[in-house]
């Protein structure tokens, strides 16, 4: 897959940022693998704290592009959507970030990469079966691209014990 724009790192965040996802994840990050591909300005970042727990991280403000933000609201609202309704083709939301500038998501980390160049079979087929899973879903409403009215919250109370596919790449 090329490159389709350049993205922000992790060292690149906002502390506020960095601090949001230490506070979920209950320690400090320690090692951050930035994700160099994707459509996202904002970054896409796997991530590891002192204590050995790994999660994914995407963040982006109005800064890099006014409508990326509200992209990440969507996301947010269609994982916990997803979770609710028991379905585990995607990884678990385990956190949320919206300060009206800057929006993150903070899910699990999927072992996983990016499909071949043609997909292959396989790709296509897991592909596939995870949109044939979700296709009776009723997709959430769409919300505001506004912040919503929290300005920062975990979604421990949403968040699916489920995995996703190990052929899915998160970002």
């Amino acid at each position: 897959m090329s490159e389709f724009g350049v993205r922000l790192r992790w060292a690149d965040l906002p502390e506020r940022v960095h601090d949001w996802a230490e506070q979920v994840l209950g320690a400090r990050v320690v090692r951050a693998d930035s994700q160099p591909t994707g459509f996202s300005p904002g970054s896409a970042d796997r991530v590891e704290t002192a204590d050995g727990r790994r999660a994914f991280v995407k963040a982006v403000s109005s800064g890099q592009n006014p409508d990326s933000p509200g992209l990440h609201r969507r996301e947010v609202a269609v994982l916990r959507s997803l979770s609710h309704d028991g379905l585990a083709v995607a990884p678990a939301l385990l956190g949320a970030y919206d300060d009206g500038t800057w929006a993150a998501l903070l899910t699990e980390e999927v072992d996983g990469r990016h499909p071949q160049a043609p997909w292959s079979t396989a790709e296509l087929a897991a592909t596939l079966d995870a949109l044939g899973e979700i296709a009776g879903h009723r997709a959430p409403r769409p919300g505001p691209t506004s912040p919503p009215s929290w300005r920062a919250s975990s979604a421990a109370g949403h968040a699916s014990t489920r995995t996703r596919r190990s052929t899915s790449t998160p970002g």
